[in-house]
Parts: structure tokens; sequence; C-alpha cells
């Protein structure tokens, strides 16, 4: 059985690209940047939008290897190999989240 999600709203849509710039840069120093430094991280729906930034931003915070599951492949291993260019290791898995048989 497929999960369909409908959302309607009229206030505008947030560039996450633009949201991200803005915040914070995450320090070395702080209890955040050591959880995601040498870890193995799991995002769903990393092939596109704040999914993709999420994971380009974990590479870029020394994350020892990031899983993406997405049933986008072409998108997904995009994503992979620009995580494997900022240096930490990638793995995909092609899910379909919406189905309990994949």
């Amino acid at each position: 059985k497929k999960l369909n999600y409908h959302y309607h709203s009229t206030k505008p849509m947030i560039d996450f690209r633009q949201l991200i710039a803005k915040l914070q840069p995450l320090h070395t120093n702080t209890k955040s940047y050591q959880k995601i430094k040498n870890s193995t991280i799991l995002i769903t729906g990393a092939a596109s939008g704040i999914g993709r930034l999420l994971a380009i931003e974990c590479a870029k915070k020394e994350a020892f290897q990031i899983i993406v599951l997405d049933i986008n492949e072409t998108e997904s291993l995009s994503v992979c190999e620009e995580i494997k260019q900022l240096g930490t290791k990638a793995i995909f898995f092609q899910v379909d989240l919406s189905s309990l048989e994949s």
C-alpha cells in the first residue's frame, strides 16, 4: 500500500540551500561535530532536497561513511560521488520506503 502525502500551503517554499548557508559553521570542538566525525550515518531521501544537503554537510564534517537510501538511483549515485570527493565513504541502497516489500 503506497502512502500518499499532500501538503498545501500559501507560504513560499523554503530554499534549504540559503537556510544551511545561514547556519553558523559547526566548529571542530563542539559535541555535535564530534558526534558526526568518524560516524556511520544513514540518510533516507538523500538523492535530493534537504536529504542531499544533509548528506553533503555530514561529509564535510568528516563522517566516516554515509549510507544513502533512496528510490532514485541516478541522483543517489550522483550524491555518492560528491560525498566521495569530500573524502567520505558512500554506500547506496535503492529503497522505496513507501513499500513494505522493499
